[in-house]
């Protein structure tokens, strides 16, 4: 099920349409953008105006009909001349091509970001890795742990059998050849 939402606020009379199929989460990463410094005209108005909400507007059976509801909302937003925060006409998820010169984009990025290594030279104490070692211990003690067959059978049937992640599946094929050696 998708949901067509606006972003709304008295102080500005401006909208913002978007499409989602979970609207706590979007609605929270909205929020993260926000508190981030995430560039786009909504987040900056939401950073100086504070009354903010999310309103669902409607609920689709598929992606592709909430798409086409979005780009009609916008086109209709636009031709009365009323406030949009959109960047693009909709019916997209993620970014647009149309609005960016994608190439350009990331070699901008790429510049901005040379010479840069992410947590490079980071260590943890032994406290933290002590800590981080409880976290684990207690997350599978909670959620369980995955039977031993799981790492008989190729990773899609496992993740379709037992729900585990490839990122998982591979640290327990990983451990069992080096018990093995």
């Amino acid at each position: 099920m998708y949901k067509l939402y606006y972003i709304i606020s008295p102080s500005t009379n401006g909208i913002y349409v978007g499409i989602t199929n979970n609207i706590y989460n979007r609605w929270r990463s909205h929020l993260w953008s926000v508190k981030n410094k995430g560039r786009h005209k909504l987040y900056d108005s939401m950073r100086k105006y504070k009354d903010f909400c999310i309103v669902e507007v409607g609920n689709f059976n598929t992606r592709e009909e909430c798409c086409i509801a979005e780009v009609n909302h916008i086109r209709y937003m636009q031709e009365n001349n009323i406030k949009i925060y959109n960047h693009t006409t909709g019916g997209e998820v993620g970014f647009s091509k149309e609005i960016i010169d994608v190439d350009s984009w990331k070699e901008k990025l790429r510049l901005a970001r040379r010479g840069r290594k992410p947590a490079k030279g980071m260590t943890h104490s032994e406290e933290n890795k002590e800590y981080f070692s409880r976290c684990g211990i207690k997350r599978w003690d909670i959620y369980g742990r995955y039977p031993a067959e799981v790492i008989d059978f190729p990773f899609k049937e496992s993740h379709e059998k037992f729900g585990i992640s490839k990122t998982h599946y591979y640290r327990l094929k990983r451990a069992k050849s080096n018990d093995l050696s």
